[in-house]
C-alpha cells in the first residue's frame, strides 16, 4: 500500500498535478494542519500535577456537576392533547390538577407532576432536561421519549462543585487551551509590527 501511494504521488507530479490550484489548496490546508499539530505538541506539554491543581484552584467555580432542575410536567400521548392542555394552562388552569388527571407518568401524578431532573444522562429525560435548562416558566410542548411533555420550570439549582479528580478530563483540556492561547497572545505581541492580515482569506 505504501509503495502504491508513493508511485501514485510520483506519477501525479510527473503529470503536473501538483501545480494545479485545486491540489495546491488541499496541500496547503494539510500542511497548515500538520504544522498546527506539531506546534501544539511542542507548546502544550503534559502539565505536572502541581500545575493542574493550581489551575483548578484558580478556576474552582468553573467545574461543577449538572444543574438540578425542579419542574412540573404533564406527559401525554399526542401533540393535539399537549397543545390543548398548554392552552388551558396559559388560560389559568391548575397544572397540578391536570397532571393528576392526564399525565402518563403514574409515579408523578400524586405529586401534581412535580419532580427533579438531575442531568442529561438519562435518555428518557435528556430532552426535558435540555429544554428546561434553556427555558423559564411554562415551555411549549416538547417531543420526548414516550410522547409529548408540557414542562414548567419551577427552580434551577447550580450543580455542586466537583473535586479535582472528578474534573480531571475537562481540566486537562482547559489547561491545554489556556497554554496555547497564552502562547498565541505572546506571538501577537512579539511580532505585532510584522503581522499582516489578509482580509480576503478570513472566513465570513
Amino acid at each position: 500500500q505504501m509503495v502504491l501511494e508513493e508511485l501514485a504521488g510520483l506519477e501525479a507530479v510527473a503529470r503536473g498535478y501538483d501545480t494545479l490550484e485545486v491540489v495546491l489548496r488541499v496541500v496547503d490546508k494539510k500542511r497548515g494542519e500538520l504544522m498546527a499539530q506539531q506546534l501544539f505538541a511542542r507548546v502544550v506539554t503534559e502539565p505536572s500535577a502541581v500545575e493542574l491543581e493550581h489551575y483548578f484552584l484558580q478556576h474552582r467555580n468553573r467545574y461543577r456537576g449538572p444543574q438540578r432542575l425542579r419542574i412540573q410536567e404533564i406527559l401525554v400521548a399526542t401533540p393535539a392533547q399537549a397543545d390543548s392542555l398548554y392552552a388551558a394552562i396559559e388560560a389559568g388552569a391548575d397544572m397540578a390538577v391536570l397532571a393528576r388527571r392526564f399525565s402518563l407518568r403514574e409515579d408523578r401524578r400524586q405529586h401534581g407532576g412535580i419532580w427533579e431532573v438531575a442531568g442529561s444522562g438519562d435518555p428518557q429525560t435528556a430532552s426535558i432536561y435540555r429544554a428546561a435548562l434553556a427555558g423559564e416558566g411554562l415551555l411549549p410542548p416538547i417531543k420526548v421519549a414516550g410522547g409529548y411533555a408540557l414542562v414548567r420550570v419551577l427552580e434551577k439549582e447550580e450543580g455542586r462543585l466537583l473535586e479535582l479528580e472528578e474534573a480531571a478530563e475537562a481540566l486537562i483540556d482547559d489547561y491545554a487551551t489556556m497554554r496555547m492561547n497564552t502562547f498565541i497572545d505572546s506571538l501577537r505581541q512579539e511580532y505585532e509590527d510584522r503581522i499582516e492580515i489578509n482580509i480576503k482569506e478570513l472566513n465570513p
